[in-house]
């Protein structure tokens, strides 16, 4: 009789280590890097164009022709060309969305009329910047002013 009593308590502590060690295991789970999911990058370009000799007047309604390229390492990725017109004030605001990986960057320039001129104004800032600027660990805002002199 004592025999058959001790296999149900057997049981009882194999069935209670395998819990055990399922419970254990289910923390330490393999995750991957998350440097290999896509950092959502919200960007906010707003550009002003002043009068080339005072630097204080505003120019409305001028032509900006803006320029943004996503590089993966020193490859072009993504490349897109587009313009905007001034407000009465002589700004405009642009707001674009991107996804980055690892090793790519964002560039972004502008220019008054074109952007083959003298004034053209760029930002570049990779993956690595953008990924100690987040908060939430996958998205990130940047508002980038740019000042053209005409």
């Amino acid at each position: 009789m004592k025999l058959g009593k001790s296999k149900p308590i057997q049981k009882f502590f194999i069935v209670l280590l395998l819990l055990l060690f399922f419970i254990s295991c289910k923390d330490n789970k393999i995750t991957e890097p998350q440097t290999s999911l896509p950092l959502k990058v919200i960007l906010s370009v707003e550009v002003y164009v002043l009068d080339k000799e005072f630097k204080t007047y505003p120019q409305p309604n001028i032509e900006v022709s803006f320029h943004e390229m996503i590089k993966l390492n020193s490859e072009i990725k993504e490349e897109e060309f587009y313009k905007r017109i001034t407000c009465p004030k002589g700004w405009v605001i642009e707001r674009r969305n991107f996804e980055l990986y690892e090793n790519e960057e964002i560039f972004v320039g502008a220019n008054a009329d074109t952007l083959n001129g003298s004034n053209y104004i760029y930002k570049s800032i990779g993956y690595e910047q953008l990924i100690s600027k987040t908060e939430s660990g996958d998205s990130v805002l940047l508002f980038y002013p740019f000042t053209i002199y005409r």
